[in-house]
């Protein structure tokens, strides 16, 4: 299920990272199951075109210059 709907989001993403969108780790998709581990969208995203180094930013320092708390989050 959670791959039926990442893929349906690929396009999307592709256009968001193109135009420069600030992207941060974590899905408001809802209606996953929550069993399902929320680290395979790490996958997705480097699959989508993302380097596996900014997939890793984008729930750390990206998430956190995003929440303006830079510095305090990392």
């Amino acid at each position: 299920m959670i791959v039926a709907r990442a893929n349906e989001h690929e396009e999307s993403f592709k256009k968001a990272m193109k135009a420069g969108v600030k992207i941060a780790f974590g899905t408001d998709m809802g209606g996953i199951p929550w069993t399902e581990p929320i680290a395979d969208e790490f996958n997705h995203m480097v699959k989508f075109g993302m380097s596996p180094m900014d997939a890793i930013k984008s729930a750390t320092s990206k998430a956190a210059d995003l929440l303006e708390m830079k510095g305090e989050l990392a």
